[in-house]
């Protein structure tokens, strides 16, 4: 998910005119790599529960 916008973060960066915008658009960017592991991690927790045959219920077989 990251990649996709990786080059138009890069791009705004480099077009911002300012130091102010410059630094709001890094820490923009750094909090959503932050948000996209948070929720890569939440994902895997979640799909680790699915898979794990002692947190199925007998009345969900």
């Amino acid at each position: 998910m990251q990649e996709q916008y990786k080059e138009h973060m890069i791009k705004w960066q480099a077009a911002a005119k300012d130091y102010p915008t410059k630094a709001i658009l890094t820490i923009a960017h750094d909090l959503f790599l932050q948000q996209a592991e948070v929720l890569m991690m939440s994902q895997s927790k979640l799909d680790g529960k699915a898979w794990s045959r002692e947190n199925w219920d007998e009345d969900s077989i």
